[in-house]
């Protein structure tokens, strides 16, 4: 069963090419199975993320990031059964669930960016943590849009200090993130 996402995505398309744009935003399928991070990457990456947790917690962060998701995309809002009963931003913020997941979220990033230079091409937490979402119905492409709201949350809270530098390494490193947990997903 492929993705049922708004029209930007296309099944097809992904199939035959697992990189490809539509109105300016990339889309992956599957991205490279190397973390192709140079040493400037990692540090801009670190740096970026140590200036977000000094301007607030990540479980601020991570609840925004799910009001994102569920209010830009909320055709997957069903892949979490909290969710369902959650229609405006207010009951959202106000979700002890939403709270954790987000928070959760967050941490198993900052894990992943304390790690970043031992990182290899098969990273098991990663690939585990594909598994675990194998559960709840998950899919590839719902990862591609928690990095796009992500990047959201990350740009608009450090503003003219994230810049376009910052934004290609945190893609690489998401992708990278994207393509472990993929091996683990079974679609």
């Amino acid at each position: 069963m492929g993705c049922h996402l708004t029209k930007e995505f296309d099944e097809e398309k992904l199939k035959k090419n697992p990189i490809y744009s539509v109105n300016n935003k990339t889309y992956i399928a599957d991205a490279k199975n190397q973390l192709l991070l140079t040493e400037n990457e990692i540090k801009l990456v670190r740096s970026s993320w140590k200036d977000l947790a000094k301007n607030g917690d990540f479980k601020k962060y991570g609840i925004e990031m799910m009001i994102k998701i569920f209010v830009n995309h909320p055709e997957i809002k069903h892949i979490w059964k909290f969710a369902a009963k959650l229609n405006t931003e207010e009951e959202m913020r106000e979700s002890a669930q939403l709270r954790s997941h987000g928070n959760n979220v967050f941490e198993a990033i900052n894990s992943a960016v304390n790690v970043l230079d031992k990182l290899n091409n098969t990273n098991t937490n990663l690939v585990e943590l594909g598994k675990k979402h194998t559960l709840y119905g998950a899919k590839t492409c719902y990862f591609v849009i928690m990095r796009d709201a992500f990047m959201e949350i990350i740009s608009e809270s450090l503003g003219n200090n994230f810049s376009s530098e910052h934004r290609d390494a945190w893609i690489n490193c998401f992708d990278f993130f994207i393509s472990q947990m993929g091996k683990g997903l079974v679609e």
